[in-house]
């Protein structure tokens, strides 16, 4: 009866040592940049990528966002109630929680804007270096 017993109770004890590790794994700050590109205007796209960088954000990952191509219309202050007003409401509020956004200058100067006036306040100048970031080990890059 004994043997019976101290089975149960090393089973037991195994479950809870297992189930600590797993809530361990699940509540770890993760290692690594989320590196986000934002290439387009189209609302759905931009949207989604701000919302993956945000919860990316939330799972405790340094989160890059780089805005260029089309995309850097999302950087723009002079037309906060467009279509991409929701996700640059949730990037500004990224960049106030400390993610760093950079915008490429010559793709705004294209788009109109005057750079750097006409971007919101908190974005980073995209300049060469980034590449630096993208390609860093333990980096993972997406596009949108």
């Amino acid at each position: 009866m004994t043997m019976r017993y101290t089975r149960w109770l090393a089973l037991a004890l195994l479950a809870v040592v297992v189930g600590a590790l797993w809530l361990g794994a699940q509540t770890q700050k993760r290692p690594g940049t989320f590196y986000v590109y934002i290439i387009s205007d189209d609302p759905r796209r931009v949207e989604t990528g701000v919302n993956m960088a945000a919860r990316a954000r939330e799972r405790g990952y340094e989160v890059v966002i780089h805005l260029t191509a089309r995309g850097v219309k999302l950087a723009s202050k002079k037309t906060p109630q467009d279509e991409l007003a929701n996700a640059r409401k949730t990037l500004q509020q990224l960049i106030k929680e400390g993610v760093t956004v950079y915008v490429c200058p010559r793709n705004s100067a294209r788009a109109g804007m005057k750079v750097p006036d006409d971007w919101i306040e908190g974005v980073v100048r995209g300049e060469p270096h980034v590449i630096d970031i993208q390609m860093a080990p333990n980096t993972e890059a997406v596009s949108f």
